[in-house]
């Protein structure tokens, strides 16, 4: 049985209103691109501006879709390896 080797701990999101909306918007949009497509391209602005694209596969875009989704509901996320085995004082931490 294999354990988890490591653990990172990320500080828990709290979203204000607008926030919750700006990622209801994005999970949206992502997800109806996905729908009418095989997207496999992102468009993203920076805060300089800027337009770079960024390749992802379409099941990526679904992944990153579906915890927006998660997140615009304010419930918490805990994600790992499917494979992943855990000891009974693993499982019992989550």
């Amino acid at each position: 049985m294999r354990t988890i080797d490591h653990v990172r701990e990320v500080t828990p999101l709290v979203l204000n209103s607008k926030d919750k909306e700006m990622v209801r918007l994005a999970q949206r949009c992502i997800m109806a691109s996905l729908d009418h497509s095989r997207a496999a391209v992102i468009t993203l602005t920076t805060d300089t501006g800027e337009h770079p694209t960024v390749e992802v596969p379409p099941a990526a875009l679904k992944l990153i879709g579906q915890l927006l989704g998660v997140m615009s509901e304010g419930r918490p996320v805990v994600l790992m390896p499917t494979e992943q085995e855990l000891t009974t004082v693993e499982a019992a931490s989550f």
